[in-house]
């Protein structure tokens, strides 16, 4: 069966879901909700979150991270239909690409914040302490409930929830499982909802699988492992993005244009279809130090990286193993 092309013309999608493009602006979610049931693209779902990225002064939105609904594709690319209202509010356009600034769940907003002080997740010690044993063992598989007096393992227990319910569901070992736990606990209240909905009701965010009628977006730029790994160094190791990376190169015994620029051109330039096993050490060696001391450093970036992998075809697992490839050419521990 030939699917039909998805219409990349924001008129024409407009006039497929019968929604005017003059009420599209502050109605992110439900054009994004007709697109998933009208316009369906196999393994595509609604995302909630933030959008990150610049906001015109012309647009209904307000200046700042703004909370957005959008579309994922099963390849990772981000599908906007109503980023233009947000960026360019007299142009209509439909995005689909990389993501450079969507933020689902809130999760990235939610890790810039730095820590207080003090052992994490206090507050909820009293409410841990309350479970019953099968309870307790059911969040904290192959746990046992401490005693009543032993102050520190509470702490401990707390604190592991408290990083585990902040947590995307992809960076849980099995999310569905540890959601149930709480839910048969009672507290399912702990849980951001937009994650509970991804994990335990995911039927009502993605694709009818019965539909009658497919629509093909053009297929991603397939890239070298090369070459998607100087795109996520070009992107997070760089002016732009780290505005005070000559100090930290130069605190790690490394300057700009001689251990970052020079091998990052090479790359571009001579060796972005060569096999990361064949490249030089004049790319290799002070590249994969400089990635493993700032690549993903800081509040929030670590997800930040990942999810721009993701996009370009590389999710966290194949990200892991990338960076681990380069990092092998030289004798370098490249881990993520």
């Amino acid at each position: 069966m030939t699917n039909d092309p998805f219409p990349m013309d924001a008129s024409e999608l407009a006039d497929l879901i019968d929604i005017p493009l003059e009420r599209w602006p502050g109605n992110c979610h439900g054009i994004a909700l007709e697109i998933l049931h009208m316009v369906p693209v196999e393994g595509m779902k609604l995302v909630r979150g933030h959008y990150l990225g610049y906001v015109h002064r012309d647009s209904v939105y307000g200046g700042g991270p703004q909370q957005h609904s959008w579309l994922e594709l099963e390849d990772g690319r981000i599908l906007d239909p109503t980023r233009w209202a947000i960026e360019n509010p007299s142009k209509p356009s439909i995005y689909l690409g990389i993501n450079d600034g969507y933020d689902a769940y809130g999760a990235q907003l939610n890790a810039s914040i730095p820590p207080g002080f003090g052992s994490p997740g206090q507050h909820l010690i009293p409410i841990i302490k309350r479970l019953s044993s099968d309870q307790f063992a059911g969040i904290f598989p192959g746990a046992e409930k401490p005693k009543k007096d032993d102050d520190r393992s509470w702490e401990n227990y707390a604190s592991r929830l408290h990083f585990d319910i902040k947590k995307v569901p992809e960076h849980l070992e099995s999310p569905a499982e540890f959601y149930g736990a709480l839910e048969q606990a009672g507290l399912k209240y702990l849980i951001q909802i937009d994650k509970w909905i991804d994990v335990m009701l995911p039927e009502t965010v993605t694709c009818k699988t019965d539909a009658n009628r497919y629509f093909d977006l053009p297929p991603r730029e397939e890239l070298t492992d090369t070459a998607a790994l100087q795109k996520v160094f070009d992107r997070f190791l760089c002016i732009e993005d780290r505005e005070n990376i000559e100090e930290e190169l130069e605190e790690i015994g490394f300057s700009l244009e001689r251990d970052l620029w020079d091998p990052l051109n090479k790359m571009d330039r001579y060796y972005k279809n060569e096999p990361i096993e064949t490249l030089p050490g004049s790319v290799t060696n002070t590249l994969s130090v400089i990635a493993g001391d700032l690549l993903g450093k800081g509040f929030g970036k670590e997800l930040e990286v990942e999810r721009f992998a993701k996009s370009i075809g590389y999710p966290r697992n194949d990200l892991k193993e990338l960076l681990e490839k380069f990092g092998h050419r030289c004798g370098y521990d490249l881990s993520w």
